[in-house]
């Protein structure tokens, strides 16, 4: 898993769990079990698009485009007015995350 997926995942984690689960290590955050313990994090915030966003462009960033286009459904479903644009804007990522996260939400379907 590349390092970028880990910190998309983990940041994921962080924003759908600040105070109900701890943060994963980079060790976890690169098994499929992590994956899977990630997605039940989201179904206890399903009105939350945050954090699919940011599982879409992990997704992408791992070569799992279908389930990051299905996540990227998701995100549009719960906030139709999503767009990269905003996203970036709003959380002001860090210019070394700025750019892949932006290639990996365009590749999931999200809107620019």
């Amino acid at each position: 898993m590349s390092k970028f997926a880990i910190r998309l995942l983990t940041l994921a984690t962080y924003a759908t769990t600040l105070v109900v689960v701890p943060m994963v290590t980079p060790a976890e955050a690169s098994s499929s079990r992590y994956i899977k313990k990630h997605k039940k994090i989201i179904l206890s915030s399903p009105g939350f698009s945050y954090p699919r966003a940011i599982l879409a462009a992990a997704l992408v960033k791992l070569g799992r485009i279908d389930e990051a286009k299905i996540e990227a459904a998701r995100v549009l479903a719960l906030q139709p007015s999503f767009s990269i644009g905003e996203f970036c804007a709003v959380n002001d990522p860090a210019p070394e995350i700025a750019l892949p996260m932006t290639e990996a939400l365009r590749a999931a379907g999200l809107p620019e």
